[in-house]
C-alpha cells in the first residue's frame, strides 16, 4: 500500500498551478515586479501547506500504477504527444507553443498585437522547448498534464473516502467517461423536431449554439483549462470548511481557465456563507483572511488580471459579445435540452442532496448557462458547464458509495424503505452514467486505433493538427472566432505591455 500524505499532495497541486505563474513573472514582467510577486507567492504557499491538517489516505502500488497508465493512454487517446489524431482545437494550442517557443517574451506579432490569452498552460512547457525544441517540449506537456491528472485522481480518492479497489476503479473511470447525455438529447430532439415539422413542415431547426461538452473531449479540446480547473476543485471538495489557502490555489486560475473561475468564485462564496452560517464572524473572518489569501490576492491577481484585460476589454464583432440567447419558436430545444442535460441526473440526486448548497448551485448554473452565448461557439455554456458537471460527477460517486443516509439508525423502521430509494436512484444513475460513457469511450478507441494504425506505417506527423507555424498564421485563413480570442490588439498602449 501507498500511504499519501495529505500536507505533500497539495505541495504537488501547487507545483503544477505554480510552476507556470513563477516561468511567467519572471519571463514577462521586470524584475523588479518579478521579484517580490513571486516571493510573496512562495511565502503564500509555504503557509498554505504549514496551516493544512496533516492526514494520510492509502492507495495500493498497483492501483496506483493502473490509474497512471490508464490516465496516460487516455491522454493519448486525446491528441497529447501527437500519437493520436487531434480535434481542431489543437491548431491554436499548437501555434501558441510554437510562439512561446520561437519569439522572445512577452510574444508581439508584426500587427502590434501581442499574445495574451490561453497561454498559462503552456508557458513551462515552451521556456523548456527554447532549449530542447518543439517535439521535446510537446512530451514534456503531456507529462505535465499526465501529472495534473493523477494528481486530480488522488484527491477525488482521497475526498470520496474511496477507500477499497472497486471505489477506485470507478473513481479512475468516472474522472475521463463521465458525460452529459447528449446521446438521450439526440433521440428526444429527433422525435420533438419529427414531430413538430409533421405539424408545421415550415418548421426549421433552431439556431442556437448550446451544449455541454463530455469530460474525455473537454481533454481532447480545451486541456488547458480544464486540468488546472479540475484540480483546483478537487482541491476545493476535499475540504470545504478549510478556506485558509483557498484563494492561493484559485488565482493562478486567472492565466488558466477565465470561464471556469467564474462558477468557481460562486462555490467559495457559498463557502463563506456556510461558514459564516456555522461559525461567529470573528472565526469566519480569521479562516478567510489568512495571511497567504491576503498577499497571493494583492501581489498575484492584480498582476494576472492587468494581463488579461487588453484581450477582455478589446473591441470585438458583436456576434462575439456577451448575449442572451434568443429562443423565440424554439423553446422546445432549451427544454429537452436541460430535462436531458440537467433535469435528469439533478432529480437523482434531489433525494440525497436536496440540502447541498453546490448541488443547488451546480443546477441553477446549468439551467442558466444554457440561455446566453459568449463567443462565437459558446465557450461560456460548453466551458464554464464543465464546473457543474464535475459537482454532478462526485455527487452521484458519494450517491453510490454511501447510500445509506446516516441521519437514520437501524431502529427505524423507514430505513429499509429509505435504503431501497437510494439504491434504485443509484442504479437509474448507474444505467445513464453508462449508456452516456459509449460515445466517449467510441471516440478514445478510435482515436488509439486510429493512432496505432498510422504509427505502424510511420505516418505519425499526420496526427499533428498544425496547420499553423505561427498564431499570426490564422489571420490569412479568417477564423474570426481565433482571431479576437488570444490577442491583445495595440499592446503597446495597454498597461500592462508598457
Amino acid at each position: 500500500m501507498v500511504k499519501i500524505n495529505s500536507k505533500k499532495l497539495k505541495l504537488c497541486s501547487y507545483s503544477f498551478l505554480y510552476v507556470n505563474i513563477f516561468i511567467f513573472l519572471f519571463g514577462f514582467l521586470k524584475l523588479y515586479i518579478a521579484l517580490p510577486a513571486a516571493a510573496i507567492c512562495g511565502a503564500a504557499i509555504y503557509l498554505s501547506i504549514r496551516n493544512t491538517k496533516e492526514s494520510f489516505f492509502t492507495i495500493s502500488k498497483t492501483m496506483l500504477i493502473a490509474a497512471v497508465a490508464t490516465l496516460g493512454l487516455v491522454l493519448i487517446a486525446a491528441g497529447h504527444g501527437g500519437i493520436c489524431g487531434q480535434y481542431a482545437d489543437w491548431s491554436a494550442r499548437n501555434a501558441i507553443l510554437r510562439d512561446l517557443i520561437n519569439k522572445p517574451w512577452p510574444v508581439y506579432y508584426n500587427d502590434g498585437s501581442a499574445l495574451s490569452y490561453y497561454i498559462g498552460y503552456f508557458i513551462f512547457p515552451g521556456a523548456a522547448g527554447k532549449l530542447v525544441g518543439f517535439r521535446a517540449a510537446y512530451w514534456l506537456m503531456y507529462l505535465y498534464g499526465l501529472y495534473g491528472m493523477v494528481l486530480i485522481y488522488l484527491h477525488l480518492v482521497r475526498m470520496l473516502k474511496a477507500e477499497n479497489a472497486k471505489k477506485q476503479v470507478i473513481t479512475l473511470l468516472m474522472l475521463f467517461l463521465f458525460a452529459n447525455c447528449e446521446s438521450l438529447k439526440t433521440i428526444f430532439t429527433d422525435i420533438w423536431i419529427g414531430m413538430v415539422k409533421y405539424l408545421n413542415p415550415s418548421y426549421g431547426n433552431a439556431g442556437v449554439m448550446i451544449g455541454f461538452t463530455p469530460f474525455f473531449t473537454l481533454y481532447a479540446s480545451v486541456f488547458n483549462q480544464i486540468i488546472p480547473a479540475f484540480l483546483v476543485l478537487s482541491m476545493f471538495f476535499s475540504d470545504t470548511e478549510d478556506l485558509g489557502g483557498v484563494a492561493v490555489a484559485a488565482v493562478p486560475l486567472i492565466l488558466y481557465s477565465p470561464f471556469q473561475i467564474i462558477f468557481i468564485f460562486i462555490l467559495v462564496i457559498i463557502a463563506i456563507i456556510r461558514f459564516i452560517l456555522k461559525n461567529k464572524l470573528k472565526a469566519t473572518v480569521k479562516e478567510i483572511f489568512t495571511i497567504e489569501n491576503i498577499a497571493v490576492l494583492l501581489a498575484l491577481a492584480p498582476i494576472l488580471l492587468l494581463y488579461l484585460r487588453g484581450n477582455i476589454t478589446g473591441e470585438r464583432p458583436d456576434v462575439l459579445k456577451f448575449h442572451r440567447l434568443s429562443y423565440s419558436g424554439h423553446w422546445g430545444t432549451y427544454f429537452i435540452f436541460i430535462i436531458t442535460q440537467v433535469v435528469l441526473y439533478a432529480a437523482l440526486l434531489l433525494r440525497r442532496f436536496y440540502k447541498n448548497p453546490y448541488f443547488i448551485a451546480a443546477v441553477i448554473g446549468l439551467l442558466i448557462l444554457p440561455l446566453f452565448q459568449w463567443g462565437l461557439y459558446n465557450d461560456l455554456c460548453t466551458r464554464t458547464s464543465s464546473v457543474g458537471l464535475f459537482i454532478f460527477m462526485i455527487l452521484i460517486m458519494a450517491q453510490w458509495f454511501e447510500p445509506e443516509n446516516p441521519a437514520l439508525t437501524q431502529k427505524n423502521h423507514k430505513i429499509l424503505r429509505i435504503k431501497s430509494a437510494d439504491r434504485l436512484c443509484g442504479t437509474a444513475l448507474a444505467i445513464i452514467v453508462g449508456f452516456s460513457a459509449i460515445n466517449p469511450m467510441s471516440l478514445a478507441l478510435t482515436a488509439m486505433t486510429t493512432g496505432a494504425s498510422n504509427f505502424s506505417n510511420h505516418r505519425v506527423s499526420a496526427n499533428l493538427c498544425d496547420p499553423y507555424t505561427t498564431l499570426e498564421d490564422i489571420e490569412k485563413h479568417n477564423l474570426i472566432d481565433v482571431k479576437y480570442n488570444y490577442f491583445t490588439f495595440d499592446a503597446k498602449n495597454d498597461f500592462f505591455f508598457k
